[in-house]
């Protein structure tokens, strides 16, 4: 068969790259190909696959059928480890941001906040679910010691979620 076209739709899903094309498969031979899903909704969900195809006498078919998914509800999980850097006149706050969701996250941004410091503000535009992404944010003291809050907010899915943490940071004036 040549020209192979396959599409998938689904009422209250988005489906990611929803066409895949093969110029020839051989008798005998089959391919497969992979659709990114997701549902507005968790709960069960119809796919709508559509093959079309040419085959060697010129004649084009098409086939159609229906696939059931159960969609998920979003596990919205996140977790943040906070660590400094000290240096002469500044402080570097190293935040880490893990994704134990089930879903990717989205315009993340860490933010620090602290009334005696000064705190960076970074964003990060995706975090697969599992993995983890690691932000500096530079940090000034105005006096000896900062209590800084650290907030984070991501998009997950159609939802908002938020994370937090706090530490304490500290400068020592060196003497030389």
């Amino acid at each position: 068969i040549q020209n192979v076209e396959v599409t998938v739709a689904g009422e209250d899903v988005t489906v990611t790259d929803d066409r895949a094309v093969f110029t020839n498969v051989a008798d005998g031979d089959s391919v497969t190909t992979g659709f990114t899903y997701e549902a507005d909704e968790p709960g069960t969900h119809r796919l709508n696959p559509t093959i079309r195809y040419s085959t060697g006498s010129g004649e084009l078919r098409t086939v159609h059928d229906t696939v059931v998914i159960e969609a998920d509800p979003v596990n919205d999980q996140v977790t943040l480890d906070v660590s400094s850097v000290q240096r002469a006149d500044s402080q570097t706050l190293v935040v880490d941001v893990l994704n134990q969701g089930n879903a990717p996250l989205s315009n993340v941004t860490v933010r620090g906040s602290s009334p005696n410091a000064t705190v960076q503000q970074t964003l990060v535009q995706h975090i697969p679910e599992g993995e983890t992404r690691t932000v500096r944010l530079n940090t000034t003291l105005s006096e000896d010691r900062a209590d800084v809050a650290i907030d984070v907010t991501y998009d997950v899915g159609n939802l908002q979620g938020s994370a937090d943490a706090a530490t304490s940071l500290s400068q020592t004036p060196g003497t030389i």
